[in-house]
């Protein structure tokens, strides 16, 4: 670095750490870049927090709304972090996750915010053999931001507002880069139609995609192999369900085969739209119907992973002696 560019780079540090402090005078707690978005979304349940960690989040009492008193921890979740519930003594009894965008370089960006009981958290973790529950469209039903599907109004309009405004601040502030050219391979501001439906599909599903951009097609890959393809073209969207291909004994190729198509023109209005996202689900179900229960470790596999229908390669291999 030369003289001027050292010069440059502690002066905006200075602005940094400026506007740091006026963020934390407004909130009322220090402010970093790890926990903006906790303590915005805190202040607008109009949590009083308590505690403020890494591990935990925000960790406090709602002051006010229909869970007035509950004991509530606040926490930002990057795409596919599987929630974490934990707080010190004593227990919560909600735990609101704050789920960031597919750019999780800019974490002040808000995605969706989800409010959960604590408990139904665990009976999540006890049914599925002690893994955290993940993102998944199930949340739908909790989220209270944006839009309300929880039946816990917990947001009062104009604290909606302020999210709102803080939301489009940080869009604004962001660089031109669309969810659905993650690489910017193909910068613009102006989008295609394919591109828009593109976008509003990687702004609608949750977890985010992951998303594959080439010149005339963009593929969003959907919850791995639990889930579906999607491959947006000018023409059509298809819906692909995910397969394993065994070229050899040791040697697995990821495909997948067509499941239904449309027409781009057809998705355009909103009830298209909500086509799209009925035949995305639709997907989904088909190849988790696919799963199968093995015998010995009562596991669910994908049938390209089993030894018979009901015993997954992992017990044909512990417990039968089969090689492959």
């Amino acid at each position: 670095m030369t003289q001027d560019e050292l010069s440059d780079f502690a002066d905006a540090l200075r602005r940094r750490r400026a506007a740091d402090d006026d963020l934390s005078r407004i909130l009322g707690l220090p402010v970093e870049r790890w926990n903006l978005c906790e303590l915005v979304t805190a202040r607008a349940l109009d949590v009083e927090v308590e505690l403020s960690s890494v591990e935990w989040g925000q960790v406090g009492v709602f002051r006010s709304g229909p869970l007035a008193g509950s004991r509530v921890s606040v926490r930002f979740y990057s795409a596919m972090e599987p929630l974490r519930p934990t707080a010190p003594e004593p227990p919560c009894d909600h735990h609101v996750a704050i789920l960031g965008p597919p750019d999780t370089r800019f974490p002040e960006l808000i995605h969706g915010i989800y409010l959960f009981e604590v408990a139904w958290i665990f009976e999540e973790m006890e049914r599925s053999g002690g893994l955290m529950a993940q993102v998944d469209e199930a949340w739908d039903a909790f989220k209270v931001f944006p839009g309300s599907f929880s039946p816990w109004k917990v947001i009062q309009s104009e604290a909606r507002g302020l999210l709102y405004q803080v939301q489009d601040h940080a869009v604004r502030s962001a660089p031109p880069r669309h969810s659905a050219d993650p690489e910017n391979r193909y910068p613009g501001r102006s989008l295609l139609p394919f591109e828009k439906l593109a976008e509003k599909l990687v702004q609608s599903l949750a977890p985010p995609p992951r998303v594959t951009r080439a010149r005339d097609a963009v593929q969003l890959e959907w919850k791995d192999e639990r889930g579906t393809v999607v491959l947006i073209t000018p023409e059509e969207i298809q819906t692909r369900i995910p397969r394993v291909e065994w070229l050899g004994p040791h040697e697995a190729r990821s495909t997948s085969r067509l499941d239904s198509t449309m027409k781009v023109s057809q998705a355009q209005s909103r009830e298209g739209f909500l086509e799209v996202l009925g035949r995305i689900r639709a997907s989904v179900r088909k190849r988790l119907s696919l799963y199968r229960t093995c015998r010995l470790c009562g596991e669910r596999f994908p049938p390209e992973y089993g030894c018979t229908r009901d015993t997954c390669d992992s017990c044909a291999r512990k417990h039968l002696g089969v090689i492959h």
